[in-house]
């Protein structure tokens, strides 16, 4: 194995485990019980994945709760139309990634294919409409938070030469 295949390999690792807490924050979050049921399979999946990676580079990995906490914010704040892409995106561009180490690690196939699918399945998902009071919601709390941070900025500006040394 080279150095950059050990890279990889490990990025890969990475990837997967910070998708577990992700799923799982993500079906905590959402407000389609369907919905959440997807992501915990995907979730279990991922883990999955993790440990074929964690079988190469033989090293434990912490996951990152990175992803896990700002995937739910994204979908309270812009919606599940937005967010939904955004994770597809993220699992297409897994499954590329993983495409030139298929040669030297066989079983990477089976995750990249997998990734393919799950892009797909969070895609589907959108298919699915998301109940009205929620997107009504959704729009009042997106509009209250933009006008605090205009508030917030007006007020900053207009009260500048406090701030001056």
């Amino acid at each position: 194995m080279t150095r950059k295949q050990f890279k990889d390999l490990r990025k890969a690792q990475q990837g997967e485990l910070d998708a577990v807490l992700m799923y799982n924050a993500l079906a905590d979050t959402v407000s389609d019980p369907a919905d959440a049921e997807t992501f915990r399979t995907l979730a279990a999946e991922e883990g999955r994945h993790g440990s074929v990676f964690r079988a190469y580079t033989e090293q434990i990995v912490k996951p990152r709760r990175t992803k896990a906490v700002l995937l739910p914010f994204l979908y309270r704040v812009l919606g599940r139309k937005i967010t939904y892409r955004l994770i597809a995106k993220g699992e297409y561009d897994a499954a590329s990634a993983y495409e030139h180490l298929i040669p030297a690690f066989p079983e990477v196939e089976s995750i990249r294919a997998d990734e393919q699918r799950h892009g797909d399945t969070v895609k589907a998902l959108l298919t699915h409409k998301e109940g009205g009071k929620k997107r009504v919601l959704r729009a009042i709390l997106l509009a209250a938070g933009g006008l605090a941070l205009a508030g917030c900025a007006y007020f900053a500006l207009s009260h500048r030469r406090y701030c001056r040394k």
